[in-house]
């Protein structure tokens, strides 16, 4: 599998590790699954290569903006209602799908002191995720300015509620530039990423909040309420998103 997975990557500036002797010093973690091979298999079905794809999205996401991307993510979370969202701003895409989506007693705004410690990408957690047999994973070194195309090189979305890779990376690009976020790990159904700086009062961090719960509905399980989340962003650098 990690052979068939590096004949897609072959134009990336990638290794192969075990799992003990990565680190993120090493560049992007991908943990080694069946369901990522499919996904870089499908893209190269569309595409000649997967360096074709990466260079079209590059100029698709020339040509679409932040709001484009929470008003499409807010219609497939509420593809089930048919509402029509052009003209809604980030607020109100965010009340509509958390409403319909999320439990109400989750949504609370009002601050609240988090205990819950930064996620450490560790050697078991890695080794629970890997399919591939000899335990060996992929890790993929993309220049600082550009780690956010890491949504591309790898396009795992596109499925339930995970978000196509193209609104993927504009969102990582996003957070890149606001926070210096990069990722840090992937797998089959998850992305991990660091920030540089964190949230410097309350109301921007759960402005960050509201973004990431758009983004991804399930980073509030370890969580009482958004207004915790929002505490937990403004001390701990380390997002990790999952998707069922």
């Amino acid at each position: 599998m990690v052979e068939e997975m590096l004949n897609y990557l072959q134009k990336c500036p990638i290794k192969v590790l075990s799992s003990a002797e990565w680190s993120e010093q090493e560049g992007l973690l991908i943990v080694p699954a069946y369901n990522l091979l499919e996904m870089l298999e499908e893209v190269c079905e569309e595409y000649d290569t997967l360096s074709d794809f990466v260079q079209q999205q590059r100029q698709d996401m020339q040509n679409i903006s932040m709001e484009d991307i929470w008003r499409k993510i807010g219609k497939s979370n509420l593809f089930h209602l048919e509402l029509e969202l052009s003209e809604k701003s980030f607020e109100e895409i965010y009340q509509l799908s958390s409403s319909h989506t999320i439990n109400e007693s989750l949504l609370d705004e009002v601050y609240k002191e988090s205990h819950v410690s930064s996620f450490i990408v560790e050697e078991e957690w890695i080794n629970e995720r890997n399919e591939y047999e000899e335990g060996q994973v992929i890790v993929m070194h993309l220049p600082k300015e550009k780690a956010f195309e890491a949504a591309l090189w790898m396009p795992m979305g596109g499925f339930n509620e995970c978000p196509l890779p193209l609104y993927q990376a504009t969102i990582m690009k996003h957070w890149q530039e606001q926070y210096g976020a990069k990722p840090v790990a992937v797998t089959q159904d998850s992305w991990i990423l660091k920030a540089e700086k964190t949230p410097t009062t309350f109301e921007e961090a759960l402005q960050l909040a509201k973004e990431h719960v758009l983004y991804c509905q399930y980073v509030l399980e370890a969580f009482s309420t958004i207004g915790e989340y929002a505490n937990y962003l403004m001390k701990e650098p380390v997002w990790y998103f999952w998707w069922d």
